[in-house]
């Protein structure tokens, strides 16, 4: 029997070098390295058995990770579209799990963008790498770690979520369950790891990214693009760990603690576990569970 305890996992994902892409709202030129021209096309993965993964559930999951910024302009009618799907409750979601992840490279632009993290912007340029483009903008979805589009381009974000979910779950998290610590400063993951799924033959290492959203955030924007206008946010990220495990090895009890930023409200919170290949980026299973607060007097 395995057993893993981890505190304070890493955030930093591979730093790649960033370039400007021309749709959407441009990363800040004095971060232009290499490259030109439109970022490549990218498809989405057709749901046989690949990557050593063996495709065994019918029910597909659905990672959309949004990243956006209070200091774009063009974000807000994409966090409008990622909030109608956030606004569906999670049992009836269908295997749909929705983070927005607030990069930093528009915070020069007059307006700091509180959610915002250089981690995520980091995120942003790894999944740049594993996708083949030239460079990372906002709003951008990704969808399952394999595909991406505009963040606000309704059509195609609903044919990416309705492709995701057509595809196959591989089954690798199991009896996750989460509680903050009575100091209301930390929140404590458990869950198992059951690698039954993967071929023997498969990847070798997986990484189990944990993150908590918050629900229902409103910012008041007093200056820069966005100047006068009161956002509204949901499913968050306001803290995000990653560890990586290896593929085949059974855990049967991890152990995750999670700094919990002071101003979160845990009633309007909760922790999004998801499985991906580090080779290809792409997602295999997620899950998501409310935090219990066990001194809390109903």
């Amino acid at each position: 029997m395995a057993a893993i305890r981890i505190t304070r996992v890493a955030v930093r994902l591979l730093i790649l070098p960033a370039v400007v892409a021309l749709h959407a709202c441009r990363e800040p030129l004095r971060m232009q390295i290499a490259g030109r021209g439109k970022p490549a096309r990218v498809r989405a993965e057709s749901p046989r058995s690949r990557d050593g993964v063996v495709d065994t559930m019918p029910a597909g999951v659905a990672v959309a990770e949004l990243f956006t910024s209070e200091g774009c302009s063009s974000c807000p009618a994409a966090d409008a579209l990622f909030n109608s799907y956030a606004g569906i409750t999670v049992a009836n979601r269908d295997h749909l799990y929705l983070l927005a992840f607030h990069v930093d490279y528009w915070n020069r632009l007059g307006w700091r963008d509180r959610f915002s993290d250089a981690a995520y912007s980091e995120r942003q340029r790894w999944y740049a790498g594993i996708l083949g483009l030239e460079g990372i903008y906002t709003p951008q979805l990704v969808v399952n770690g394999s595909t991406e589009c505009v963040g606000s381009d309704a059509g195609r974000v609903r044919a990416l979520l309705h492709d995701a979910r057509q595809s196959v779950r591989v089954p690798l998290i199991a009896d996750a369950r989460a509680s903050i610590s009575p100091r209301h400063d930390t929140v404590e993951v458990r869950y198992r790891v059951e690698p039954r799924s993967l071929q023997p033959d498969g990847p070798r290492e997986l990484v189990i990214n944990c993150a908590i959203v918050e629900r229902g955030l409103r910012s008041n924007v007093a200056s820069g693009e966005n100047e006068g206008r009161r956002l509204v946010h949901e499913n968050v990220v306001r803290a995000f760990v990653h560890t990586a495990v290896e593929a085949r090895t059974r855990l049967d009890s991890v152990l995750q603690s999670v700094v919990l930023p002071s101003d979160v409200m845990p009633e309007h919170a909760s922790v999004i576990l998801y499985a991906q290949q580090l080779s290809t980026g792409r997602i295999l299973d997620a899950m998501e569970v409310p935090i219990a607060d066990p001194g809390r007097t109903h």
